[in-house]
């Protein structure tokens, strides 16, 4: 689930740029900020869950 998080975001945030019809503030969208904040948060989760040690 938290690799979707992580892939997911990024491909949007990509795909927004082809938008159109959206406002934007210094360059990036609303959509934008959120799925780059979506993408950083999930994959410090996964960093972090990966480095936990095994068998506690």
């Amino acid at each position: 689930m938290l690799v979707y998080l992580v892939v997911y975001p990024v491909g949007r945030f990509l795909l927004e740029f082809l938008r159109l019809d959206s406002a934007q503030v210094g360059g990036l969208n609303a959509n934008q900020t959120f799925m780059a904040i979506v993408a950083l948060v999930a994959g410090g989760l996964l960093v972090y869950r990966h480095r936990q040690p095994k068998g506690l």
